[in-house]
């Protein structure tokens, strides 16, 4: 018999780990580029308008790998390592 699990409060979960990720990579981005405090209340799209421009997706994937990997023990590829052949931007 199939398990039964409360598919709200499992969005609910995903989207809190969604936001806590968003906020690990920005404050990762902001330290390594030596950037001000104030970024790290920037969303990733505010971060790449007001600091970065093309090629910013590698930056993401970077310290997007790095934070699952050490925070969540998540082995991720990004779709750049996925699908060398295709140049992202």
């Amino acid at each position: 018999m199939p398990r039964k699990y409360d598919e709200e409060a499992t969005e609910r979960l995903v989207e809190k780990l969604g936001i806590e990720l968003e906020r690990k990579i920005v404050k990762s981005i902001c330290e390594e580029f030596k950037l001000d405090e104030s970024c790290d209340f920037l969303t990733l799209e505010e971060l790449r308008s007001k600091h970065f421009g093309l090629g910013f997706c590698h930056i993401i994937w970077k310290h997007q790998k790095k934070i699952l990997k050490r925070d969540y023990n998540i082995y991720w590829k990004s779709p750049a390592e996925l699908d060398p052949d295709i140049r992202f931007d």
